[in-house]
């Protein structure tokens, strides 16, 4: 029941009052949270008579729609609830419910109106009542997780935003040090964002793991093997796209990637790149920097600073530097 109440708080239309001739409707446009919501019907009523509509047409959004008895069911079991768009706020005893309910409830909520970011989840709704509930329901579930230390408790407690307008709607976020705790304690049932959630935890782990030489011989090997996209490259590689960006801005910079176009519909991460001839190139000398990295022997090449000074070094100097990782390696070879 409890899933059925925020399937409505977050993508349903219900109205529950006596003579109402609106109809009751669950509006996610998603097929996979639709047949999840005609699921959690049928555990609650059994076989019920629904009307569902695919998106067929660009003039006809997906919709499922309920009769208004379960409306009037809901009424009566959440009396305090308020629906609407703008208006949806939780019934009060949904704070006094147990853990596992309570976590059933922001799960359900966060596979219709939840996303994950790349330095954050995000809660979206037209009711900034409805979050505000939503952010003390989650610092409920913190103050009551026996496994956090205090400390641990205040720093989850401020990467928890509080409610922000944009727009018509409001949203609020978990910073990217809720990440762990919320998978481990809340999680998604919806596949792609489950996914995506590990993802972005692979992802952060990873990118600590190289440094910004070892991004730029990565990146430029991905686009000679076709790849076009940092999001392509991020993904494959699970690194955080904004230090895909960022190495993409300063080869760039350097002349060895061209960016040459948009994917249509989609934001910074369809930016398409090229690698240029001088890019191509410097995949060779990035080659053998990583080969004398291997053996120890960078600190000769830059023996006055740390060999990540390479990567800003003038292309005269580069060249001399080239020219004695080239003897290097072929001394320690022989």
């Amino acid at each position: 029941m409890i899933r059925l109440l925020m399937h409505f708080m977050g993508d349903g239309s219900i109205y529950p009052l006596v003579g109402s001739t609106k109809p009751s409707a669950y509006n996610n446009q998603n097929t996979h949270l639709r047949k999840q919501f005609i699921s959690h019907l049928s555990i609650v009523f059994g076989d019920v008579s629904l009307c569902a509509r695919e998106n067929l047409s660009s003039l006809a959004r997906a919709h499922v729609k309920v009769p208004k008895w379960i409306a009037y069911v809901l009424a009566h079991f959440y009396p305090d609830a308020r629906f609407g768009q703008s208006r949806s706020r939780l019934p009060g005893i949904v704070f006094s419910l147990p853990r596992e309910l309570k976590i059933e409830a922001i799960r359900t909520l966060a596979d219709d109106d939840g996303s994950v970011q790349e330095l954050c989840i995000r809660f979206v709704s037209g009711s900034c009542l409805l979050l505000e509930d939503i952010r003390q329901l989650i610092l409920q579930l913190v103050q009551e997780d026996d496994k956090l230390s205090e400390p641990q408790k205040r720093t989850l407690e401020r990467s928890l935003s509080s409610v922000k307008k944009q727009r018509n709607w409001y949203r609020l976020d978990l910073g990217f040090h809720m990440f762990e705790w919320y998978r481990r304690n809340i999680g998604f049932s919806h596949p792609e964002k489950a996914h995506e959630i590990e993802f972005r935890l692979k992802a952060a782990s990873r990118t600590t793991e190289l440094d910004a030489l070892a991004r730029d011989h990565l990146i430029l090997c991905e686009l000679a093997r076709g790849r076009r996209t940092a999001l392509e490259i991020a993904r494959a590689h699970y690194i955080r796209e904004e230090y895909v960006h960022e190495s993409l801005r300063y080869l760039v910079g350097l002349g060895r990637v061209n960016r040459f176009g948009k994917l249509l519909s989609r934001k910074k991460a369809a930016a398409q790149w090229a690698l240029t001839e001088e890019g191509k190139a410097w995949i060779q000398t990035l080659d053998l920097v990583n080969l004398v990295r291997s053996k120890g022997l960078m600190r000769k090449v830059l023996p006055k600073g740390d060999y990540m000074r390479y990567r800003w070094l003038k292309p005269s100097t580069q060249l001399e530097a080239r020219t004695t990782l080239e003897r290097l390696n072929d001394g320690r070879q022989n």
